[in-house]
């Protein structure tokens, strides 16, 4: 699919000059105004690559007009629901955070999150794919997320198991990657005591410094080279699971509902 589909490299490239556009200003000694604005900017991009792509997997289509039109047409399907569960993380952060500001510790927050925030992102992850493939409005792409995760559980775990695998592979090699490229830069790290190290942790300006310009604009590019590779991989797997497992997913029958059959949307009607 990759290979034979330039325009499904557009979100990826799109997404990685991004990427080191925002690091790197980040790094720099004036950039953090420019990085931030950078990535508000990329955040309200996303939404339309994500649309294009998925748009011209599901039309198998891969034109460029074909790429702009789905993009365009589903753009705000999946910025509004992508809005609403951001705030919905965000109110759930406010309140694990009133635990801790009462003496409730560390461990009690990371617990609120935990329970609060996994099964939310999880139980969603698919509102994106579900708004694209199946035309559903804010909520309803929302809810049928949610409902696919009851229905096709298996299917969805073992995606997000591979899924899992990939990242691992990815930020691992990237490590990797990284080291090769700045061991000239870290070896230093090597003679430093436990004190050093954590006052080095403690503060970021001097561990750029430590990195300098030439460390810097390589940690910039391997984000970038990770963001490139995650976004080719995921969003084309993505899909393809989406058309090809859950798409038109239906809950199995349950005993005394009789004879009868689902509608398109997935509603049933009793034979009378």
């Amino acid at each position: 699919m990759l290979l034979g589909n330039p325009c499904l490299w557009i979100a990826p490239v799109v997404c990685a000059v991004f990427a080191y556009l925002q690091l790197s200003l980040a790094m720099a000694d004036t950039g953090m105004f420019f990085s931030e604005k950078v990535g508000i900017i990329w955040l309200f991009t996303i939404p339309f690559l994500l649309s294009a792509t998925y748009g011209c997997i599901k039309k198998d289509d891969y034109s460029i007009r074909s790429y702009l039109k789905e993009g365009v047409s589903g753009y705000f399907r999946i910025l509004i629901p992508g809005v609403l569960l951001f705030l919905m993380v965000m109110i759930i952060i406010a309140f694990a955070f009133i635990p801790l500001m009462s003496g409730g510790g560390g461990i009690l927050l990371f617990f609120i999150m935990v329970i609060l925030l996994v099964p939310l992102v999880l139980l969603t992850f698919f509102y994106d794919t579900t708004a694209i493939f199946e035309d559903r409005k804010v909520f309803e792409s929302i809810k049928r997320s949610i409902e696919l995760s009851g229905i096709k559980t298996a299917e969805i775990a073992s995606f997000y198991a591979v899924l899992l695998l990939l990242l691992f592979i990815l930020g691992f090699g990237l490590m990797m990657l990284w080291s090769v490229m700045l061991t000239d830069q870290l070896m230093p790290l090597t003679g430093m005591t436990e004190s050093e190290l954590n006052q080095l942790s403690s503060d970021p300006e001097a561990f750029l410094a430590l990195l300098g310009e030439s460390g810097a604009r390589a940690t910039s590019f391997i984000y970038a080279l990770g963001v490139f590779i995650s976004f080719l991989v995921f969003l084309p797997y993505k899909a393809a699971f989406y058309r090809d497992v859950l798409l038109n997913a239906v809950p199995e029958q349950i005993g005394g509902l009789g004879t009868g059959e689902y509608d398109e949307k997935g509603r049933w009607y009793k034979y009378s």
